[in-house]
């Protein structure tokens, strides 16, 4: 097995390395909680992608509003805005946690 690590990792001489595949180690409560943290952000991922994918802007509705400002373009226009901003907050808070499990993976 060392020697197909050695092609693999650019002459790096690694044949002392043995790697078992054999014993089944049972993952600690640490490693449990990180594959949770984990599983959770992937779940929520699939979410993120579609509002990403489906996201439109709405300036039509804010020119209408500032073009023709009747208080029903105007309301039209702050709740479209007021979805975009949530929307967009919801993009940022994701993007943070990713940031902050990341870093925890990474350390572990």
């Amino acid at each position: 097995m060392g020697s197909i690590l050695s092609a693999l990792s650019g002459g790096v001489d690694v044949s002392d390395v043995t790697i078992e595949f054999k014993n089944d180690v049972p993952p600690s409560t640490e490693e449990k909680e990180l594959a949770g943290v984990a599983d959770e952000l992937i779940s929520k991922s699939a979410e993120i992608i579609r509002k990403i994918e489906a996201y439109e802007d709405c300036s039509a509705v804010v020119r209408t509003a500032i073009s023709n400002p009747t208080p029903e373009n105007e309301s039209a226009a702050f709740k479209a805005v007021k979805e975009r901003v949530e929307t967009i907050h919801h993009f940022f808070q994701f993007s943070k946690e990713i940031g902050r499990n990341c870093l925890i993976l990474m350390l572990t």
